[in-house]
């Protein structure tokens, strides 16, 4: 998403010539919830190692990658967590998340708040970048991969199928060492800089390639517990229009945990079926994070260690009581947990579709397998020095982006502010660079 992002920010400057070199393939067009088929790329082709880490974790290598299954949501970095950010960096990421949901809700109307959200619930209208289709059965999210492709068809950007090894300096240019899917060596280049989208850890293992040492860094992740809710027939939060889109959220900015809360079509004998969701931020300290480690061989190796530290395991059950609690009050009556303790998420399915109205069956998702790992190579971090330009400190004119650069992530869905960071490294580069 961060490099296709980018890509076409410095395009429509039209004075700078962007290449953008992507491993996996280009035959997904449309968002897996629009386009249900499968396709050469979908599948896990790289998962990173660690034990405790979640297996369901790692990236499938295509054109678009996550911006191709993700459900749209656009919140921003809660305050308390963008205190933790650069005062300039604040004010272009507040900027942006001004504009952006502005200028592409004529197109993914979800964004706008279409109906009131149920009141006395303390609920908030969840912004998503997502449109469906005329019967309400498909849906699907904003892509950098739309407006990448007419670029490229119209010669604007050129789109280079290859794996990045390592970039290195040749003067005051770089070199990018590449492999092409029949694994042949080669280079592109030279370019005045070059900027590292892969993802959090895929950024790291090419700094470890490119810097030529190992790098040991910290890694968070979002922590995730839910509810599946069964309660008797009634009102609805919303008009039911797709399984994907939430009815409301509810902040917890003293747990940094936001609360999804989605309600399906009834079941058969008409009681109401509701996904109740927290998001957690992982604590970002040395301490209270996971530890990743890459290694410069020939074939770049990143190894995880996962850690979720007492205390958040501790906020986990404090969140799954608010969860329980935020059920009572949409049932208006206590609900019953049908076990002590959080299951998997098909577990709770199964539990829930026999539960008996006003029960909640909790549900864990694995630690790794949210998928929105941050925080490898942040601004101002020690492993690696990232300037607030995202400028490599030792790789003078090689920059990086995503959520790996994010001093800290927060409780919201990484989106937006990849969104954002990407529009505004565009500006920098092109006044740099132009």
């Amino acid at each position: 998403m961060s490099g296709l992002e980018l890509a076409n920010e410095l395009a429509a400057r039209e004075t700078v010539r962007v290449e953008v070199i992507e491993r996996g393939p280009a035959t997904r067009k449309e968002h897996v919830l629009w386009d249900g088929g499968t396709h050469l790329g979908d599948e896990k082709t790289r998962r990173w190692a660690g034990e405790g880490w979640g297996p369901g974790g790692g990236l499938s290598e295509r054109l678009g990658g996550r911006s191709l299954c993700y459900h749209g949501v656009f919140l921003g970095v809660e305050a308390p967590a963008l205190a933790a950010w650069p005062v300039e960096w604040i004010d272009r990421l507040e900027g942006h998340y001004r504009t952006l949901p502005q200028e592409l809700e004529g197109s993914f109307p979800e964004l706008r708040q279409r109906f009131r959200v149920a009141e006395g619930l303390g609920l908030r209208h969840v912004p998503q970048a997502a449109v469906l289709s005329a019967d309400r059965t498909l849906m699907k999210a904003y892509t950098p991969l739309t407006r990448a492709t007419a670029l490229a068809e119209a010669g604007t950007v050129e789109i280079v199928r290859a794996a990045v090894v390592r970039v290195h300096p040749r003067g005051r240019s770089w070199i990018v060492d590449v492999t092409d899917p029949e694994g042949t060596p080669g280079q592109r280049g030279p370019f005045d800089a070059c900027v590292l989208t892969s993802s959090a850890i895929g950024n790291v293992q090419l700094l470890s390639r490119s810097l030529d040492r190992e790098v040991e860094t910290n890694l968070t992740d979002h922590l995730c517990v839910g509810g599946l809710v069964r309660l008797p027939p009634g009102r609805p939060l919303t008009e039911y229009r797709n399984r994907k889109l939430w009815a409301g959220y509810l902040p917890v900015p003293e747990l940094n945990t936001n609360i999804f809360v989605r309600e399906f079509e009834p079941a058969p004998n008409g009681d109401r079926l509701l996904d109740i969701h927290a998001v957690v931020e992982q604590d970002a300290s040395d301490e209270g994070s996971s530890t990743l480690l890459a290694l410069p061989r020939s074939r770049p190796e990143a190894h995880i260690t996962p850690m979720v530290s007492e205390e958040d395991e501790a906020k986990l059950v404090e969140v799954r009581h608010r969860v329980s609690a935020l059920a009572s009050l949409i049932g208006q009556e206590p609900v019953r947990a049908l076990a002590e303790s959080p299951g998997t998420l098909d577990q709770a399915r199964a539990a829930i579709a026999t539960g008996a109205p006003n029960s909640v069956a909790y549900y864990r998702m694995p630690y790794g397998e949210y998928e929105h790992e941050s925080s490898t190579h942040p601004i101002g971090g020690k492993a690696i020095e990232v300037g607030t330009d995202l400028e490599v400190a030792e790789l003078p004119g090689v920059h990086v982006a995503g959520p790996g650069a994010f001093p800290r992530m927060g409780a919201a869905n990484p989106a937006l502010t990849i969104l954002a960071m990407s529009r505004s490294l565009a500006a920098v580069l092109h006044g740099r660079y132009s």
